[in-house]
C-alpha cells in the first residue's frame, strides 16, 4: 500500500460496508495505520474488526487474519496507545489458539513482557 491513505481508505471502508461480515478491509487499514505510526486510527479499525462476528464465508477468506493476524495488529495498536492490559489479553488469545507461525512465538512472548513491564511501572 504505497498510495496515499486518503485514496485507498474510502475503498477499503466501502468494501467493509458492502460485506460487513468480512474484516479483511479493516485489517488492511489497521496494518497501514500501524506501520505508519497512526496507532490511534489503527486501534479504531482493529476494535471494529475485533467486534465483528467471525465470518461464515468460505471463499477467499484470508484465514491468517482470523487465526492470529487481527489480534496481532490489534495488540500492537493497543500497546502503542498505552492499553497494556488489552495488549496482553490479545497476545494471550493468540498463544492459546496456537495457529500462528512458530517463528512468531518469541515475539509474542516478548510483547507480553513489555506489557508487564509497563503495568508493573504503573503499579508502583
Amino acid at each position: 500500500l504505497k498510495k496515499p491513505y486518503f485514496i485507498f481508505m474510502p475503498l477499503f471502508l466501502e468494501a467493509y460496508e458492502y460485506r460487513p461480515t468480512r474484516i479483511e478491509p479493516l485489517y488492511q487499514l489497521m496494518y497501514y495505520c500501524r506501520t505508519n505510526k497512526l496507532f490511534h486510527q489503527g486501534y479504531m479499525f482493529a476494535k471494529m474488526a475485533y467486534d465483528t462476528p467471525k465470518t461464515t464465508d468460505i471463499l477467499f477468506v484470508e484465514q491468517f487474519i482470523y487465526d492470529y493476524g487481527l489480534n496481532d495488529e490489534y495488540s500492537l495498536c493497543a500497546y502503542y496507545t498505552q492499553r497494556y492490559h488489552l495488549c496482553k489479553k490479545l497476545v494471550f488469545e493468540i498463544l492459546k489458539k496456537k495457529k500462528y507461525p512458530e517463528s512468531y512465538e518469541a515475539r509474542y512472548k516478548d510483547n507480553i513482557k513489555h506489557c508487564l513491564n509497563h503495568l508493573n511501572k504503573n503499579d508502583q
